[in-house]
């Protein structure tokens, strides 16, 4: 069943692009995120709390009650959610090193945002050297939505320099794990 689950993000990951993005976990198994260290636990939690809130304050509010402490538990929550995910992120990139890379690929895709929108979103295939093995990787490219296709462009171009130069961060433990970061 995990293999299964796992050939469905594949899918889903690289469904329209020519780049297939190359996922961290091992093959055969799925790519979990949210459970590397305690406030990624802490993160679900206060998402169930969030939920738990909202419930509440539609069913108080049907009820002819205040909503107020529906309100407060889902306030208090989404904001407990977002920190955690922050302290989460800080957390598991803090021994993540800055190497030295090369970008062989990228591609810029027009995609349609979950309000129907139109964005553009990159992926980028690179080279690393790691213990003397070079290994090829797409890292995450953070703030990978922009309104135009120049725009998403540029922002590669900021990072990319002309002979596909780039700096990553990347997991030593697992080098298939990256960020694309400021040259």
């Amino acid at each position: 069943m995990l293999s299964e689950l796992r050939e469905i993000q594949d899918k889903l990951a690289n469904k329209g692009w020519r780049i297939e993005q190359i996922l961290h976990a091992p093959s055969g198994k799925p790519v979990i995120i949210g459970f590397e260290n305690w406030a990624g636990l802490l993160a679900v939690i206060a998402m169930m709390g969030f939920l738990i809130g909202l419930g509440m304050t539609i069913y108080l509010t049907k009820q002819g009650k205040s909503p107020d402490l529906g309100l407060h538990i889902a306030t208090a929550s989404g904001t407990v959610c977002a920190l955690s995910l922050s302290i989460k992120n800080k957390l598991k990139k803090k021994d993540w090193v800055i190497v030295e890379a090369i970008c062989i690929d990228r591609e810029v895709l027009k995609a349609i945002t979950p309000k129907g929108g139109l964005t553009w979103a990159s992926r980028i295939l690179c080279e690393i050297n790691h213990e003397g093995t070079t290994i090829q990787c797409t890292p995450t490219v953070h703030w990978s939505s922009w309104r135009t296709e120049s725009d998403a462009n540029e922002f590669l171009n900021s990072k990319i320099d002309g002979n596909g130069r780039c700096r990553l961060k990347v997991n030593p433990k697992n080098p298939l794990e990256a960020n694309l970061v400021a040259r």
